[in-house]
């Protein structure tokens, strides 16, 4: 097998105070028969072969694809050119108490038509659906456990929850 060059590959996240990629702080890269060790400074490594990227959102912020349109997270990479990856990350509503989303589902994700929520003992007060950029959607007072998304653009979305113990904020992304 032929040994291909060596390749800079770079990465960043959009916003350092939102989050970060996996080993840009001091983690380690385990890619073909090579350890690469970054120290924090580091956002550029040359290697060639495959590696393993994860954006890792910080408190009230979440993870919104990488900067070629992927969703997936974490995702292996071959480098065999100069390459650089930037992890998009928006914040959510830092004022807002969240909680755990343990208790309710929200599939199928990706949507086409319709969205459906799963409540296991929440208790719903309203459901506002944005883009990434805040941009409203939907709103509704009322609880439902499915929404119609199909008048949606293709993209990522954020389905905001309020409830009787405070905040959800679950992303989907429209088919």
């Amino acid at each position: 097998m032929e040994r291909l060059n060596a390749s800079i590959l770079n990465v960043f996240s959009n916003d350092d105070s939102l989050g970060y990629v996996q080993g840009m702080k001091g983690n380690v890269f385990v890619t073909d028969n090579q350890i690469i060790i970054l120290t924090p400074d580091t956002t550029s490594i040359t290697f060639c072969g495959t590696v393993t990227l994860t954006a890792i959102p910080k408190e009230n912020a979440i993870f919104t694809g990488w900067n070629d349109s992927v969703l997936i997270n974490p995702r292996e990479v071959v480098v065999t050119k100069d390459t650089t990856f930037i992890a998009n990350f928006t914040a959510v509503d830092a004022g807002v108490e969240s909680i755990s989303a343990e208790n309710i589902k929200i599939f199928p994700n990706p949507a086409t038509s319709e969205l459906k929520i799963e409540n296991v003992e929440l208790k719903i007060k309203n459901i506002e659906i944005t883009d990434i950029s805040g941009k409203t959607f939907y709103y509704s007072q009322f609880s439902t456990t499915t929404i119609n998304v199909s008048n949606l653009q293709q993209g990522i979305y954020l389905l905001k929850m309020s409830t009787d113990k405070g905040t959800i904020v679950e992303k989907f992304i429209k088919n």
